[in-house]
């Protein structure tokens, strides 16, 4: 079954819009398509990066206890969630059609 991530399976269709794996008439599993998963998983990624950089901008603002104990940390974490949204736009355009 892992082979027909993505693929059209028999008679059934491939959804292409952002669903949950569901079942087609012959009971068979239908995945959304690869692109979709990777999109969603991007948009993620960029909504953690917008929080944690607001956030740090407020504790830098702010100063404190907070700015000292976190500061580091959550710069340390946005710039993991950058590499990961950088890692994940190249898979997308590796892994989108081209035409």
């Amino acid at each position: 079954m892992a082979g027909n991530i993505g693929r059209n399976l028999g008679n059934a269709t491939v959804i292409s819009s952002i669903s949950p794996p569901r079942l087609d008439s012959g009971h068979r599993i239908i995945f959304p398509p690869m692109n979709t998963v990777i999109i969603t998983l991007l948009a993620i990624t960029l909504v953690a990066i917008v929080i944690v950089l607001l956030t740090g901008i407020i504790g830098m603002g702010r100063g404190g206890d907070f700015n000292a104990k976190y500061g580091n940390k959550l710069m340390r974490a946005r710039v993991i969630l950058q590499g990961l949204a950088i890692v994940l736009f190249l898979l997308l355009l590796v892994t989108s059609n081209r035409g």
